[in-house]
């Protein structure tokens, strides 16, 4: 079966950077209306209309 990842998951810098594996029922990339790759880029939500702070984790 192959496993299917919606396409703002596509656009994530946690699953481009591996730490996430498009499975986190909680992520708002997952279920966000809008194209998360815009608010990245600009670091605001336009679902929210909220500051968008991406942090990295570092494993280990």
């Amino acid at each position: 079966m192959v496993k299917i990842i919606n396409s703002n998951c596509k656009k994530c810098p946690y699953l481009k950077a591996g730490s996430c594996s498009g499975e986190d029922k909680q992520c708002i990339c997952r279920f966000c209306p809008r194209n998360i790759a815009t608010c990245i880029t600009v670091k605001w939500c336009r679902e929210t209309e909220s500051p968008l702070i991406i942090e990295y984790r570092s494993e280990g």
